[in-house]
């Protein structure tokens, strides 16, 4: 996912994310490449069924599997 950061909120990514999520299967798994901190937010947080590491490229990479 390339969310195009944007000056207003929410970005892009977030969402983009908050369509993706209800979508997506167990084990199924999702990057993003600019790091919102909106969508951070989302993806970090337990509730939301995700397990997320931030990969050493660019800006920061998040890659996200949807475990629940």
């Amino acid at each position: 996912m390339d969310g195009w950061p944007r000056d207003d909120e929410p970005s892009l990514a977030r969402e983009v994310i908050g369509i993706v999520a209800p979508q997506l299967r167990v084990g199924g798994y999702v990057m993003n490449d600019n790091a919102e901190p909106d969508f951070l937010e989302f993806i970090r947080d337990s509730g939301n069924g995700f397990i997320s590491v931030t990969l050493p490229l660019k800006r920061g990479t998040e890659l996200s599997v949807k475990v629940a």
